[in-house]
C-alpha cells in the first residue's frame, strides 16, 4: 500500500458504513485540502454505491485502502495529518468510546470527531482536536482544513492527545480501576450487601 511520503493526508480507520459518516466524507472530499484515505472493511454493495455516486473524485480526492495489517495502520497514522471520526448520532455510537479516537491520539494525530458528550469531554480536556456536528459537512470540512492550514497548532493538539493517552487513557490505568471495582464488589458481596451493576 502506498501512502503519501509526508504527514499530509486525512484518514478514517475503521468499518466503512453510512452510519459512520463515510458518505458525507466522500461526498465532500473535494472540499478538503488533502487526500482522504479510508481504511477498513466495507460491504461490496456500499463500495459500489460510493463509486457510482462519487466516482469522479474516487482515487483523486478519496481512496479506499481496504483492510490493513497492524503495521500498515501504524504506517498510515505516521502519514496522517488529521484523524476523522464523525459517526452518526445513533444509540450504538452516542454513548460509546471508539478505539480509533484513542489510536489517533496515541499516534499524535489531531482529531475531528462527532460532538457527543463523552467524546467532547475527552477532546476538550485533552486539547487534542475539534468536536463537530456530524450532520454538518461544512463544519467538518472547515475544522479539518483549519488543522491542515495551521500545522503548528495541529502538532500541539497531536502532542496533547498522546500525552492524555499516556497519562490517563491506557490499560495500565484502566486496569487498576477495573480491579478496584471488582475488589469492592467482592467485599460488598461478602458483607451480604446487594449490589446493582
Amino acid at each position: 500500500m502506498k501512502i503519501a511520503e509526508k504527514k499530509d493526508i486525512v484518514c478514517y480507520a475503521g468499518g466503512l458504513t453510512e452510519d459512520r459518516g463515510i458518505t458525507t466524507l466522500v461526498q465532500y472530499s473535494m472540499r478538503l485540502d488533502r487526500e482522504l484515505y479510508l481504511a477498513g472493511p466495507i460491504e461490496e454493495d456500499y463500495r459500489q454505491f460510493l463509486i457510482k455516486e462519487y466516482g469522479t473524485t474516487y482515487n483523486k480526492n478519496w481512496f479506499l485502502k481496504g483492510i490493513l495489517s497492524r503495521e500498515e495502520i501504524q504506517q498510515l497514522y505516521k502519514e496522517c495529518a488529521v484523524g476523522v471520526c464523525t459517526l452518526k448520532n445513533t444509540i450504538n455510537y452516542y454513548h460509546s468510546l471508539p478505539i480509533k479516537l484513542f489510536e489517533y491520539m496515541e499516534a499524535e494525530i489531531p482529531v475531528v470527531v462527532s460532538d457527543f458528550p463523552l467524546w467532547r469531554e475527552i477532546v476538550i480536556e485533552a486539547g487534542c482536536g475539534f468536536c463537530v456536528n456530524e450532520e454538518d459537512p461544512e463544519e467538518i470540512c472547515d475544522r479539518i482544513n483549519y488543522l491542515l492550514e495551521n500545522p503548528e497548532e495541529a502538532k500541539q493538539m497531536g502532542q496533547n492527545g498522546r500525552k492524555a493517552v499516556l497519562n490517563k487513557y491506557n490499560w495500565d490505568i484502566e486496569e487498576k480501576k477495573l480491579l478496584w471495582i471488582y475488589e469492592d464488589l467482592r467485599q460488598n458481596i461478602e458483607r451480604g450487601i446487594k449490589c446493582v451493576v
